[in-house]
């Protein structure tokens, strides 16, 4: 991790760096350095692979009070600039797994002219680390899932809110089943038709002869 080598590309000096940082840790990628008051002002770039992620322009006749400057670039991003042994560096911060990778940092005089690129582009390579075990505290470990709960916690979880739902499942079927048969009792009794009365045997009558009437 603490190996530099030096390589030339087409006239261009690369440094290769690897640096290790913690999640949510800070850190620094080695720029080209100022060369002392032959370069007054100089525009650095800032490379994540291909693809720029910030820039920035140091001014010496801006900052000639402070020893040390870090001015900001973007958001996790500042640019830091020693004047006693010259370095630069941007500065990273808040690092994630998703911004890990190859960066390269480019140097581009402004004043005075000749206006020449520097060679000298450095490239580090960040490796963040999302492995972290604390004492009493599981921050990212491995088994444990977001904001350091363990996974064994979000099964648990999942099964009892799985059995839940199924017992909840069959308790209403069964009180739909229950108040169906209710319905279709009540059903049944009402289209149910009504028995004919009884009727009681008659008392027999003797047999009644008509009246004669007489003539007048």
């Amino acid at each position: 991790a603490n190996m530099i080598s030096s390589h030339n590309y087409k006239d261009k000096l690369r440094t290769f760096n690897v640096v290790h940082v913690s999640v949510n840790g800070t850190a620094s990628v080695r720029c080209p350095n100022l060369t002392g008051k032959d370069q007054e002002e100089m525009r650095f770039h800032l490379y994540l692979g291909l693809v720029e992620v910030g820039n920035h322009t140091h001014d010496n006749a801006h900052n000639h009070n402070s020893t040390e400057t870090v001015s900001p670039v973007g958001e996790g991003l500042g640019l830091r600039v020693n004047k006693q042994d010259h370095t630069v560096s941007f500065v990273l911060s808040g690092m994630t797994t998703e911004r890990a990778g190859v960066y390269t940092c480019e140097g581009h005089p402004m004043y005075p002219p000749p206006i020449e690129k520097v060679p000298d582009e450095p490239q580090t390579l960040v490796l963040v680390e999302a492995l972290q075990c604390q004492a009493r505290k599981t921050v990212g470990c491995e088994g444990s899932g977001d904001d350091g709960v363990p996974a064994w916690v979000w099964v648990l979880g999942f099964w009892v809110t799985i059995i839940y739902g199924l017992a909840v499942t069959v308790i209403a079927f069964a009180i739909r089943l229950r108040l169906r048969r209710v319905e279709c009792s009540q059903s049944d009794y009402m289209s149910a038709k009504p028995r004919a009365p009884l009727r009681w045997p008659r008392k027999k009558q003797g047999v009644q002869h008509p009246i004669r009437m007489g003539r007048y």
